[in-house]
């Protein structure tokens, strides 16, 4: 049932994993034991929310409040019934459809590969209003990564987070070509393994 709902989940707006979503009045003690097997087997991973901006972000973690991404995205796709032909239609929106869960798990899993040790969360302000995609610590800062799935890449929550938190470094993924302003990088999707050479680089 927890393999099952990864799609249904990612595919909101808020993809915040809900264990009462899985099942009718679920509960994370039902679930625990095959939350944690999944974890285990690296069949998924589980994305924990910050609500604190701060070093080091796993002080500050909300274990009960996170999402989860499938290993990769051949078996989102497999999961979601997505045919492999669908990536080549001239009209394709895939990457803009489902609320860009597609995107968000192939960063994750390309972040998870380029970035082996380092912790992964996702920030969020309590009341609701502003999210941040991924977040991650370089050394000693914190690293903003929002991620879009088009060449649209105004973010409202990206902007609050840096006028709030001023980070020396934030991240914009989109189809966009690369470049840099004010600590902004933008970086195209297809070269994320390459963002812990941007910062090494702009330390």
């Amino acid at each position: 049932m927890l393999w099952d709902s990864i799609p249904t989940h990612l595919g909101r707006e808020k993809k915040k994993f809900i264990y009462k979503d899985v099942k009718v009045g679920g509960r994370a003690s039902e679930f625990e034991n095959a939350m944690n097997w999944l974890i285990n087997t690296g069949l998924v991973y589980k994305v924990s929310k910050t609500l604190t901006a701060k070093i080091p972000l796993s002080f500050y973690e909300e274990r009960e409040i996170f999402k989860v991404y499938m290993l990769d995205t051949g078996l989102f796709c497999a999961k979601s019934n997505i045919d492999i032909s669908s990536f080549y239609l001239p009209d394709n929106t895939i990457f803009s459809d489902f609320q860009g869960a597609m995107t968000e798990q192939y960063v994750l899993q390309e972040l998870k590969q380029s970035l082996p040790h380092t912790s992964i969360y996702y920030w969020g302000r309590e009341k609701g209003d502003a999210e941040i995609d991924f977040m991650i610590q370089y050394k000693s800062s914190l690293v903003p990564i929002e991620v879009k799935s088009t060449r649209n890449t105004k973010s409202k929550s990206l902007d609050a987070f840096r006028d709030l938190e001023k980070p020396k470094y934030a991240v914009r993924l989109s189809l966009k070509n690369f470049g840099t302003e004010n600590g902004l990088f933008s970086i195209p999707l297809y070269m994320i393994e390459s963002l812990g050479d941007v910062l090494k680089e702009n330390e």
